[in-house]
């Protein structure tokens, strides 16, 4: 009788015992070990960076012409303050800084002591109906609205300092 130890295999081994040839026991392949992780690993087509950027043949109808400057933000900010006061000639005001509280008869209330209100607007809060604390006020005049942006400019209604400013679309 031989006295050789006999090593046990168990699933927690990553490879079987080998025998005295060198040889492992099993004929199974040796199992591969897995990650701890549950989640599945990411496929070859899921990844996290953006694919390449390619250059690629404008698609606009006008191909741009070698003479123009790329950027046209000059002409914009130039025709965008002509439009402006297209849009508003200056007597519609942007208020911020009001309490939940304020309405706007209290808001008409405030202005009129500056000059004539044609309309009061105090955004509301759509699920609690509530002050969202900025309004739009415009006035009858523009000389009446720089009145309002002059005197009521850093005031306080209702306990809240309230910035009154041009509204700028």
């Amino acid at each position: 009788m031989s006295q050789s130890k006999e090593v046990r295999y168990t699933a927690r081994s990553i490879t079987p015992p080998a025998d005295r040839n060198g040889t492992s026991k099993s004929k199974s392949p040796t199992p591969v070990r897995r990650s701890t992780s549950r989640s599945p690993p990411p496929k070859k087509s899921d990844s996290r960076s953006p694919p390449p950027r390619r250059r690629s043949t404008s698609r606009s109808p006008h191909p741009r012409r070698h003479g123009r400057s790329r950027s046209r933000s000059r002409d914009r900010s130039r025709s965008r303050s002509r439009e402006d006061d297209l849009r508003n000639p200056g007597n519609n005001l942007y208020v911020t800084g009001l309490s939940t509280r304020v309405t706007e008869e209290d808001l008409e209330k405030f202005f009129s002591k500056e000059g004539k209100v044609q309309s009061c607007h105090v955004v509301l809060d759509p699920r609690t109906k509530e002050s969202r604390g900025f309004a739009f006020v415009t006035m009858d005049t523009v000389e009446d609205a720089r009145r309002c942006i002059k005197y009521l400019h850093r005031t306080v209604l209702e306990g809240r300092l309230v910035t009154v400013e041009k509204f700028i679309w």
